[in-house]
């Protein structure tokens, strides 16, 4: 098969990318500079340098200093990350988190959507900048979802269930509707991050058991025609993995190939590898994942027959960190269940670790209420399982932050649309 030429619109939209990509990254700052480094001919990074400044993603910043030979002083560059902004939506059975950003991902707004039992809490006026509901700002719409204001920098918590197709659609319309109102420039694209099987590069849903999709649904095509921007749509567990990649999003950023291990209703796996920023992780867990029957359904059943076991146990409640409290006040099993998690989750990380030889590889979800003392048993099992030393190169790590699956499908965009993040 002969491979297909590039037009002279792709080489053209290549070339921009390249040269907007280089500001980006801060290794250049002048024309002449760009020049060298891309291997284009000056009059053409000027022209090209000439549009993105007229899009307003790329600014002059006065006059840099003269070569040594002499000559006119080169006019300074620098990429404009203010130009346009980015939504990242993160989807899950009952939250969604929404996240506004501009193009080196720095946050603005966030907006997040839990459950609805008793209706949504009014928000007082000018808490977190908020406004209180009024008649249009919050109450039910004809779906049944619940909305609220909120302004910059602040969050507004309302009220949804998300499962099916339908309820998907209108969750996402829902978030992304909430953060308009707190745009600063254009916005470039929404990315949305899915639990479950989605095929790369496509917006297609494969399969989704949290969020009830069980046919394939072309998810991103039918947000772009009802958003009217670009929609792109990635595993939840691989953009978290991205996020932090891209963005840090904790204590430090990750070096080296990074592994996110997510475990809410699932447990899923997200790789970014190091140095080229490739990810994947819809596909990799496969049958070995699925027979471990990790998530907190399994976890929550196993926790009931351990309370039946014990007639004069109490309840531990309906979060991990209730489990993790009950472990610390010495109840035996509490204790037991944690130790069991430990052994199983102990598996797939011993797999993770001797076929992907990350440097990194970091909890994500619900499991890290289970803190620091969890995080150590679980290295001990899998050492136990590899043998020691196994871990000695590898940053075993909780990620706290509950932006990351928002903040991986924001670079997830800003990659797909204009090839920033490596």
């Amino acid at each position: 098969m002969t491979p297909s030429k590039a037009t002279r619109e792709q080489l053209r939209e290549h070339n921009r990318r390249l040269v907007l990509r280089m500001l980006y990254q801060g290794e250049v700052n002048t024309r002449a500079a760009l020049a060298t480094v891309t291997g284009l001919t000056k009059p053409t990074v000027s022209n090209l340098v000439g549009e993105l400044i007229d899009e307003g993603l790329v600014v002059e910043e006065g006059l840099g200093r003269a070569s040594g030979s002499g000559g006119k002083r080169p006019t300074l560059l620098a990429f404009n990350p203010r130009a346009r902004q980015v939504i990242g939506v993160a989807l899950g059975s009952e939250r969604v988190s929404a996240a506004l950003a501009d193009l080196a991902g720095e946050t603005s707004a966030v907006h997040v959507l839990e459950p609805a039992v008793a209706g949504p809490t009014p928000l007082r006026p000018g808490a977190l900048g908020t406004t209180a509901p009024g008649p249009d700002t919050a109450g039910p719409d004809a779906a049944g979802m619940t909305k609220a204001g909120m302004t910059k920098a602040g969050t507004a918590t309302t009220g949804t269930a998300t499962t099916g197709a339908a309820a998907v659609l209108r969750a996402v319309e829902d978030a992304v509707a909430a953060l308009v109102p707190q745009l600063d420039a254009p916005l470039l694209a929404v990315g949305v991050a899915v639990p479950g099987r989605v095929r790369p590069g496509t917006g297609v849903v494969r399969r989704s058991a949290v969020l009830g999709i069980g046919d394939e649904l072309p998810l991103g095509e039918l947000l772009t025609d009802r958003l009217g921007v670009p929609v792109h749509v990635g595993n939840f567990a691989e953009l978290c993995a991205l996020g932090q990649f891209s963005y840090g999003l904790g204590e430090r950023t990750p070096t080296g190939t990074l592994v996110s291990m997510t475990l809410d209703d699932d447990l899923e796996l997200g790789v970014v590898l190091h140095p080229s920023g490739a990810h994947f992780g819809s596909e990799l867990a496969g049958p070995m994942i699925e027979e471990l029957h990790l998530g907190w359904s399994a976890f929550k059943a196993r926790a009931a027959e351990l309370v039946r076991e014990r007639p004069d146990a109490l309840p531990w409640g309906e979060r991990y960190l209730n489990v993790r409290r009950a472990a610390g006040d010495g109840d035996p099993g509490a204790a037991q269940l944690l130790s069991e998690l430990a052994a199983a989750l102990a598996r797939p990380l011993a797999w993770v670790v001797s076929v992907l030889q990350p440097a990194n590889v970091s909890l994500v979800g619900g499991v890290t209420d289970l803190g620091e003392a969890f995080l150590a048993r679980l290295g001990a099992e899998a050492t136990a399982l590899l043998g020691g030393g196994a871990l000695d190169d590898v940053s075993l790590s909780m990620a706290y932050s509950n932006r990351l699956g928002a903040m991986g499908a924001v670079a997830l965009a800003n990659r797909a649309e204009l090839e920033l993040i490596a």
